[in-house]
Order: structure tokens, then C-alpha cells, then sequence
């Protein structure tokens, strides 16, 4: 009876450690720091779960300065920051993030080192209730409990790309996070599709801003400068804010977030926003309006025609 057990033990106990030895060994979230596979390749693959590689990430070596937010945060330059700033500073970009993540993230954040400077990506769509996709409590729960990390689909799909990528050198590479379309296509299918999905679910987030609302204390408690960055769109995207009647939640959407720390809007209609040479899509800037906002935050100056943003809100509580 025993043999027969122990042999049925075995069949389970024996693949799941072979499993777990090649999953260890190809670690394609660098949990690990396994060496196997190549940096490079894996951060190809990162993008199946942004918020799982830059919490992993930002564990085993914690930044006092942090900027969070989603895919747009991650076009500022953290080398021309840290040079500005004379200090270091870790992007917490998270492709496709929503405010739930970003408060998520300052919490761990502020669990692993005691923060100095806080800057959060925050704009409407994702100041919206119907916007609560939770991906970085996951992500905390494997960093506390590694056995977690086996158990991922993520973890497994993005080591099959990395195995694939790392025997076959000549196969062809996924293209994780690249559009199927056309680039015009594309942006209409942001413009139509994307943007009017966000606007069109709209409900004002009383949980959100409470949950700032208590970030917002909490920095002041502990003298940590919270700055909100509420980052540009072209100029078809930030129409859809008028198409949808969602002009009144905008600025209470502002009002709000200046009573909780400092603001600088530049989701405005001016002429960089309505130049589409400036975008690689209506959501994401490049780098000469990237440059700018870098230029006007941490650098403290201004633009030519200082049209780029209307001016930025200073809580008397900073």
C-alpha cells in the first residue's frame, strides 16, 4: 500500500519539480535573477504583465523618488529627470494602468523604503470608477509568496517566448503590445474605440478619491511632496471629454486633485497637442513634448508661449 502510494506521489511530485526547476531557470520576470536567459529577452515579454515585472523590479532595489502611472509616465525621460532633480528616480510605468494600480503601487512603494517624491500620472479616463482592473495586489502576493510565481499564466506564456526566442534565434519574434493595423488605423481605433469606451462608461470614483484623499494625508504626515501629472492627449481624444458631456466632471476631476497636492494639467487643446507629428497615438506623446514636461517639472521653466499648461495647483498643506 505504502509502494503504491509513493509511486503515485512520484508521477505528481516529479514533473511538478521538473517544472518548477525550468521555470526557475528561464525566471521570465527576473525573480530569481537567473542568468539563463538574457536580460534583453525578457524585458521583451514584460510587457504580458507590466505591473508584475516592475514590482519584482522596484523589490530588490527601492527608490525614494518614484513616478507611477500608466504607459504615458513611462515616455518621461528618468535620466534627464535624475540630472534635474540630483537624485534617483525609478519609473513605475504600468502599460495600461488604472488609478487602482497607482494607488496599489505607492503603498508597496512606501512599505519597502520611506518615499521623498511622489509623482502620479492621473488623468480622467482612468479617474473613473468603471476603470478597476487590479493587476499590481497580484503581483505584490507573488514577491510575498514566490510558489505563487509558478502557478502564473503570465509567467509561464512570457517563458515560452523567452525559451523560444533564446534556442530558435532565427524564429520569429512575438510582437507583444504591437498593434495588428495600420498606424491610421490604429488611431482611429484608439479614437473610436479606446477613448470612447473610457468616456462613455464615465462614473465619478468617490472610492478613488478617497483612497488619494488618504495618500494625500499620509504624505503630508510624513513630508512626502505628492505631484499629480495630469499628461497630455492629442487633441482627439481630449474633444471626447465635450462629446461625452463630461466637461463639469473634468474640473471637479481637477479641483479635486489639487486639494489633495500639486497639479500640472496639460491635457489641454493647444497647438503641440493638436499636431499629430508630436504623437505615436492620440494617447502617447513623444519625446518634444515629453522634453517639455520634464522641462516645466523638474526643471522649473517655461515654454515659449506658455500655452502648454495652464498653471500648476500648490495644496497649502505642501
Amino acid at each position: 500500500m505504502f509502494l503504491k502510494f509513493l509511486k503515485k506521489s512520484l508521477l505528481i511530485i516529479i514533473p511538478a519539480v521538473i517544472y518548477c526547476s525550468i521555470m526557475g531557470a528561464v525566471d521570465s520576470f527576473n525573480l530569481f535573477n537567473s542568468k539563463l536567459i538574457p536580460i534583453e529577452i525578457k524585458k521583451k515579454y514584460a510587457p504580458l504583465n507590466y505591473a508584475l515585472w516592475q514590482i519584482i523590479d522596484y523589490n530588490k532595489n527601492p527608490v525614494k523618488n518614484i513616478l507611477i502611472g500608466d504607459s504615458r509616465i513611462g515616455h518621461l525621460d528618468c535620466t534627464a529627470i535624475e540630472e534635474a532633480a540630483h537624485d534617483q528616480y525609478y519609473n513605475f510605468s504600468l502599460g495600461g494602468g488604472n488609478l487602482q494600480e497607482i494607488i496599489d503601487v505607492f503603498w508597496f512603494a512606501e512599505s519597502r523604503i520611506r518615499l521623498k517624491n511622489v509623482y502620479m500620472s492621473v488623468n480622467l479616463e482612468i479617474y473613473n470608477k468603471t476603470n478597476s482592473r487590479d493587476r499590481v495586489e497580484g503581483a505584490i502576493s507573488i514577491v510575498s509568496n514566490p510558489l505563487l510565481y509558478f502557478t502564473n499564466f503570465n509567467v509561464l506564456h512570457a517563458a515560452y517566448y523567452d525559451m523560444k526566442e533564446y534556442i530558435l534565434t532565427s524564429a520569429e519574434k512575438a510582437a507583444i503590445g504591437t498593434p495588428e493595423m495600420t498606424i491610421n488605423d490604429f488611431w482611429n481605433y484608439q479614437v473610436n474605440f479606446a477613448g470612447t469606451r473610457l468616456f462613455s462608461n464615465y462614473q465619478y470614483p468617490d472610492n478613488y478619491y478617497f483612497e488619494l484623499s488618504k495618500i494625500s494625508k499620509y504624505c503630508k504626515l510624513h513630508n512626502i511632496l505628492l505631484t499629480f501629472l495630469i499628461m497630455p492627449n492629442h487633441t482627439d481624444i481630449i474633444k471626447l471629454i465635450s462629446k461625452f458631456n463630461l466637461e463639469k466632471e473634468n474640473n471637479i476631476f481637477i479641483k479635486n486633485l489639487s486639494t489633495l497636492g500639486i497639479v500640472y494639467n496639460f491635457n489641454l487643446i493647444n497647438s503641440l497637442t493638436k499636431n499629430k507629428n508630436n504623437f505615436t497615438d492620440p494617447f502617447h506623446f513623444k519625446s518634444t513634448i515629453a522634453d517639455s514636461i520634464v522641462s516645466i517639472v523638474w526643471k522649473h521653466s517655461e515654454t515659449k508661449s506658455n500655452e502648454f499648461f495652464t498653471t500648476n495647483f500648490r495644496n497649502q498643506g505642501h
